[in-house]
Parts: C-alpha cells; sequence; structure tokens
C-alpha cells in the first residue's frame, strides 16, 4: 500500500522489494533473484533495477 494507493506486485517484484534491507547491493539482490528463480544474471539486475527506479519517485526505496 502506497499512501491512498494499492500497489500490486508480482511474485518477483514483492521478492525483489522484500530483499531491499539498506545493506545489499542491486547486483546481490539480482543474484539473490538469480538463484530463487533460476533466470540470467543480466536479466535479474534488469529487473532489479527496473523495480528500484519505480519505487524512487514514491520515496520507497533510496539510492546511496
Amino acid at each position: 500500500m502506497y499512501g491512498e494507493s494499492l500497489v500490486e506486485l508480482s511474485d518477483s517484484a514483492a521478492f525483489i522489494v522484500r530483499e531491499f534491507d539498506g545493506r545489499r547491493t542491486l547486483s546481490d539482490v539480482a543474484q539473490r533473484l538469480v538463484d530463487t528463480y533460476g533466470i540470467d544474471f543480466d536479466d535479474a539486475l534488469a529487473d532489479v533495477t527496473d523495480v528500484a527506479e519505480a519505487l524512487v519517485p514514491h520515496a520507497m526505496v533510496e539510492f546511496v
């Protein structure tokens, strides 16, 4: 839930969001996605980056 809006996430997007813990890098999260879903690392990194970039404008994640 974001403000008064509900955001529905795919299973993999929800997995990615749960992995954002403030310590893992985008590459770390991508590797965990590879390990869990068995997808190509480059595809996983693109997915993780897309999710992160979609959440930044809503102040749900922050790049440091």
